[in-house]
Order: C-alpha cells, then sequence, then structure tokens
C-alpha cells in the first residue's frame, strides 16, 4: 500500500506515493525513534519522554509498540500495554504521535486500526485509551472516525505536564473504549442508533468575544435522551494564550460531563462546528420525564 492510497481510503489529501509500512519495536534503537517522536509531538521535556528501560520492559512482557514508516522513517506510533480493568482483558493505548506535516493526511486513523487488527490478533477485544476531551479534532478522529465511546472522565491524570500541548489547564482526560470483533474491526455503541435524527438538548450556550469561544454552562443539566455539550475552537492556542478562559472551559465542562457520566449517559459522537464542535451524549435508557 502506497500512502497516497492509504489516505485515499482513509478520506485524506495526500501526494506522497511512499510506501507505508506497519513494523512492531522491539529493540533499543527502536524505542529511541519513539523518544524522538515524543520531543516531536509534544514537545516535552526529558523527564516526561518515557524511559527506555521501562519501554523495553514492557515490550518484552506484551505490550505493543507499533511503528508507521514512509521510505524508511518513522512517521507515527502507537503504544498498548496490557491490562485489566473493571474486570475486563484489554489493552491500554497510552500514546499515539503522528508528525505534524502528517497530522491531517490520516495516518493516525490508519494507525490505530492497525493496532486494533494486531490487538485484536492477540486475544484481546477491548481498547482503551485517554484524551483531552476539549480538543475537537481529537474529539472527531475517537468518537467519529474511530467509532470509540466513552462514559468515563478522569480528572488530572497526567499531573502537571512540561508539554506545550498540555501546559495551563489540568489533564483532564475521557477514557475511551474500543470494543473489537475478532479481526479488529471496532464496533461503534448501539447508542449512536438513539441519537439519529435527534437534535438533542444544548447544555449551555457559547459566544465567541474578542476572537475566543466562551461557555455559559446551564445552572442545571436538561433532562432529555441526548444532551449536547460544546467544546471551543483552538483549545491549545488558548491553554498558551488566555490560560483563565482554558481553565473556566475545563471546570464548567468537568462538572457537566461527570454529572452526565454518573447519570447514565455515554459519549457517542461529536459534530464539528467549524474549529469548534459539540459532544452528543445518549443516555442509557429514557428518563421518565423525558419527552
Amino acid at each position: 500500500m502506497t500512502m497516497q492510497q492509504a489516505m485515499a481510503r482513509d478520506g485524506g489529501d495526500a501526494s506522497s506515493n511512499a510506501p507505508l509500512e506497519f513494523r512492531e519495536l522491539t529493540t533499543v534503537e527502536d524505542i529511541r525513534l519513539v523518544q524522538d517522536m515524543e520531543r516531536r509531538v509534544w514537545g516535552a521535556e526529558d523527564i516526561d519522554v518515557s524511559p527506555v528501560l521501562l519501554m523495553a520492559a514492557l515490550v518484552k512482557s506484551g505490550a505493543l509498540l507499533l511503528g508507521a514508516f514512509l521510505d524508511g522513517r518513522m512517521r507515527g506510533f502507537a503504544f498498548s500495554v496490557p491490562g485489566d480493568r473493571h474486570g475486563h482483558r484489554l489493552h491500554w493505548s497510552h500514546m499515539t504521535g503522528v508528525d505534524e506535516a502528517l497530522r491531517s493526511s490520516g495516518l493516525g486513523t490508519l494507525l490505530k486500526l492497525e493496532q486494533a487488527r494486531r490487538v485484536a490478533a492477540r486475544g484481546y477485544a477491548r481498547i482503551q485509551w485517554t484524551y483531552d476531551p476539549l480538543q475537537s479534532l481529537n474529539a472527531h478522529l475517537n468518537l467519529v472516525k474511530l467509532g470509540a465511546s466513552a462514559d468515563e472522565y478522569a480528572e488530572h491524570v497526567y499531573g502537571d505536564s512540561t508539554s506545550d500541548l498540555h501546559r495551563g489547564a489540568p489533564t483532564d482526560r475521557f477514557i475511551v473504549t474500543w470494543l473489537l470483533d475478532e479481526a479488529g474491526v471496532p464496533m461503534r455503541s448501539p447508542r449512536l442508533a438513539r441519537a439519529a435524527g435527534q437534535e438533542g438538548v444544548a447544555a449551555g450556550t457559547v459566544v465567541t468575544q474578542g476572537g475566543w469561544d466562551r461557555y455559559h454552562a446551564d445552572g442545571e443539566l436538561p433532562t432529555a435522551p441526548v444532551i449536547r455539550v460544546p467544546v471551543p475552537a483552538r483549545f491549545s492556542a488558548m491553554l498558551q494564550e488566555a490560560p483563565d478562559l482554558a481553565m473556566a472551559w475545563r471546570m464548567q465542562t468537568r462538572a457537566q460531563f461527570e454529572a452526565l457520566f454518573a447519570a447514565g449517559y455515554e459519549a457517542v459522537s461529536f459534530r464539528r462546528v467549524g474549529e469548534s464542535g459539540e459532544y452528543i451524549m445518549v443516555n442509557e435508557v429514557p428518563c421518565p420525564d423525558c419527552p
């Protein structure tokens, strides 16, 4: 498969005919390539870069460290480790990174799908990972393109980060779940069908002032089978340039997401609205007061 063919399959726009190769990374030299990419992708200082000794031990004990190569150069990777959460055997996907020049090319999607295939081949039917729910591009990738869903919210998972992408607000995360069939094909949440054709009820209003989106969350969450929770445009830039506003978004949406998950809602999809967007949250069962 060439990169051009891969991107066309995924809906991306690629101009390269370079052959795309996926390879499991097992050597110390491979791990150092991953370290270099961590520094490029996240701008992290050495203290937050994965240690070689730990990565080597995890690979030896069953972790999957998967690299994507173009013309012999590693341009992306995905790293997952076997584990057990809430009684389910799974692979925990700790990191997925793609070089900046290829982030809109579809390579990240292809990496995750190859990860799913190889994890299923090892006998696992579940993959989980985290991402920042206020990053609209990641929300669209994870819930729409990959078909994962989320029903867990974790506060300040990674502590204070040295990364330029994360500095400025608590590292809160969604925990998303991928259920796989025997061939490693992701299966979407059955609740997605319940949201079809429903506009849903907004959980607050967004106004744009001074170039930034500002959120006014409702005092009480609406009672409805489908609820929409917004995220801002350019949250990474907001973290750096308007950290107080980023913190306000974090605290308001944290309270809403935690309340919705506790009430049985699941984030099953994401609607893009320009650079911003909104989550589609669907309740487990129709509530008595819902229309």
